[in-house]
C-alpha cells in the first residue's frame, strides 16, 4: 500500500513554491491596475459659466500648458465625472504657479458632489502651484462632480482634476484545501484528489 499522505509530503516543497506564486498573484488587489481619471479644462467633462467669462491662458506650469482663468465674481467651472465607476477616490486639483502674476484666490470654494451628498472645501491657489494637490477622499460615481466658484476681486484658475482609485483594504490571501479519497490505495490503485 502506498500512502497518499507520503506522496504529498514528497512533493510538498515543489507544491508550496508553486502555490506561493499563485497565491501571491491572486492576492494583488485589482484596484492597483485601475487607471487614474484626469479631466482637463478646457476639455471634455469641463464646463464654464459664461457670462461671467473665462479666458484661456498659456502657462508653462499649468497642466498640459494651458489653463482657464477668471476674476469675475460668481464665475464657476464644473468637472463632471460622467464615465466614472462607483468607488472610493482620492481627488486632486491642479492649478498653475501664479507667483509674480495677478494674485489668485487663497480660499477658493470647491463643492464636491459625492454619493452621500455634497461637501464644500476651500483651496489656496496661492500655494503649491504647478502640481497635483490632494483635496480629499470620497465615494464617487458617474453622477458626481466638482465645482469651483470665484468669490470675486481675485483670479481663480480652473486647470485640471485627477481622480485616483483608493486601494482601501486589500483582500485576504486565498486558501487551498486538498483532500484524497481514499486516503490509502494499493499499487496501481487510484484516488481522487479534490
Amino acid at each position: 500500500m502506498v500512502s497518499i499522505t507520503s506522496c504529498l509530503s514528497f512533493t510538498r516543497t515543489l507544491a508550496s513554491t508553486v502555490m506561493l506564486g499563485i497565491m501571491s498573484f491572486l492576492s494583488v488587489p485589482a484596484a492597483t491596475h485601475a487607471a487614474d481619471t484626469i479631466i482637463d479644462a478646457p476639455g471634455p467633462g469641463a464646463s464654464f459659466s459664461n457670462p461671467p467669462g473665462w479666458h484661456l491662458k498659456d502657462m508653462p506650469s499649468a497642466y498640459k500648458g494651458q489653463t482657464a482663468r477668471t476674476f469675475n465674481t460668481s464665475a464657476w467651472s464644473t468637472f463632471k465625472f460622467g464615465s466614472l465607476h462607483k468607488g472610493t477616490y482620492d481627488v486632486y486639483m491642479h492649478w498653475p504657479d501664479a507667483s509674480g502674476l495677478s494674485l489668485p484666490d487663497n480660499a477658493a470654494p470647491v463643492v464636491i458632489k459625492h454619493t452621500a451628498g455634497q461637501q464644500t472645501i476651500k483651496v489656496n491657489q496661492q500655494q503649491n502651484g504647478g502640481q497635483w494637490n490632494l483635496v480629499g477622499r470620497w465615494e464617487l460615481d458617474n453622477t458626481s462632480y466638482l465645482t469651483l466658484t470665484n468669490r470675486g476681486n481675485v483670479n481663480i484658475y480652473s486647470d485640471a482634476v485627477k481622480l485616483v482609485p483608493s486601494l482601501g483594504t486589500p483582500p485576504q490571501d486565498p486558501t487551498l484545501s486538498l483532500t484524497a479519497n481514499p486516503v490509502k490505495v494499493g499499487t496501481g490503485g487510484a484516488a481522487t484528489l479534490s
